[in-house]
């Protein structure tokens, strides 16, 4: 999962295959004829809307396309376990510029999902769907630290950060 800048680039990113997909555009002919309007009035719009949209995602899409998802967004998130994850060192956990991060998929609905939220150097807050005591805490082997931090670099946006200058973090970066 990427805050807003993000989330605009990935649904700017997949419009094009939505205004090339003919089922989309057959969808949207025949809710036009479920609300009464003629063959010849639908391609009509049609024939209006595709160059429109092969120009680029309408503003008013782009902003639906963050907001409707919302509430199935947070009513999902009070289902999952929470769990704090703590590392102990030496390596301890980086953030970034875009620091809510989605594993294991590719959405939050995914049974497989973990979503990380690194909170503090050394704690992340992680979300995911198994049934069990809500809020624990586990201890972070440096391998976990590693998979995080990795997950971490790789959906930033521009920035990292760590609490110290590390070589290895320089590394990681050149990996990146």
């Amino acid at each position: 999962m990427k805050r807003v800048p993000a989330r605009q680039e990935r649904a700017h990113g997949m419009w094009p295959s939505v205004v090339g997909n003919e089922q989309i555009w057959n969808a949207a002919r025949l809710e036009l004829a479920q609300k009464g309007f003629r063959s010849e009035q639908i391609e009509r719009v049609i024939a209006v809307l595709r160059p429109t949209f092969k120009r680029g995602m309408p503003g008013e899409i782009a902003m639906k396309s963050i907001v409707e998802p919302l509430p199935m967004f947070t009513g999902g998130l009070t289902q999952m376990q929470w769990t704090f994850i703590v590392a102990s060192g030496p390596r301890l956990f980086v953030t970034s510029d875009n620091p809510v991060v989605l594993m294991n998929a590719a959405a939050l609905g995914d049974k497989r999902v973990e979503l990380l939220f690194p909170v503090y150097s050394n704690v992340v807050l992680s979300a995911r769907w198994r049934s069990g005591t809500d809020l624990t805490y586990t201890k972070a082997s440096q391998r976990r630290v590693s998979q995080i931090n990795k997950a971490v670099i790789a959906s930033s946006t521009k920035h990292i950060y760590y609490h110290a200058p590390e070589l290895w973090l320089a590394e990681q970066l050149g990996a990146a």
